[in-house]
C-alpha cells in the first residue's frame, strides 16, 4: 500500500469519526430533552399555584419552583440549539467531483489526493460545526442540571413547609 493509499484511507476514516461524533451529540441532545420533559412534568404536577400567596415559607418554595422551570427552559434552548445544524458536509454536490477527477490532466494519485483532501475539507468544517454544537450542550447540560438541583431544592422546602 502505497502512501496515497494510505492517505484517502485515513482521511476517510476522519470524515467517518466526525460523523459519529455528529450522532452522539444529537443522541445526547435527545436524552437531555427527555430530562427536561421528566423534570417538567414532574414540576407541573406537583406544583401548587397558590403557593406564591401563602406565608414566606411557601413564597419561597414557589419561587425556588418558578426558578426550576427557568433554568430548564434556558437548558431545553440551548439543547434545541445544539441539534440544528445547518452547512454540515457531505460528499461533492451532484458530479462536481467526477468532473474534476475525469479530467485529461489527472492521474490517478493525484485523483486519490483529490478525494483525500475532499474529505479532510469535510471534516475540518464538520468539526467546526461539531465543537460549536457540544458547546451549547455542554451549557444546556449544565443549566438540567442546575434545574433538577432547583427542583429538588423546591420539592424540600415543601416537603418542610407541611
Amino acid at each position: 500500500m502505497d502512501r496515497v493509499d494510505v492517505i484517502a484511507e485515513v482521511s476517510e476514516k476522519a470524515f467517518n469519526a466526525e460523523n459519529d461524533r455528529r450522532d452522539k451529540i444529537t443522541e445526547k441532545a435527545e436524552k437531555y430533552i427527555a430530562a427536561v420533559a421528566l423534570i417538567v412534568g414532574f414540576k407541573v404536577f406537583e406544583s401548587d399555584p397558590l403557593a406564591m400567596a401563602g406565608g414566606a415559607r411557601q413564597a419561597t418554595t414557589a419561587w425556588l419552583t418558578v426558578l426550576t422551570f427557568i433554568a430548564l427552559g434556558v437548558a431545553l434552548a440551548f439543547v434545541l440549539l445544539s441539534m440544528r445544524v445547518r452547512n454540515y458536509r457531505t460528499y461533492a454536490p451532484g458530479s462536481e467531483l467526477l468532473d474534476k477527477i475525469m479530467g485529461t490532466d489527472v492521474t490517478c494519485e493525484t485523483a486519490r489526493i483529490m478525494v483525500a483532501r475532499m474529505y479532510l475539507d469535510a471534516q475540518e468544517a464538520n468539526s467546526k460545526i461539531n465543537n460549536q454544537r457540544a458547546w451549547k450542550l455542554a451549557i444546556g447540560g449544565f443549566l438540567l442540571l442546575a434545574g433538577f438541583v432547583l427542583a429538588v431544592l423546591s420539592e424540600l422546602s415543601w416537603r418542610l413547609t407541611m
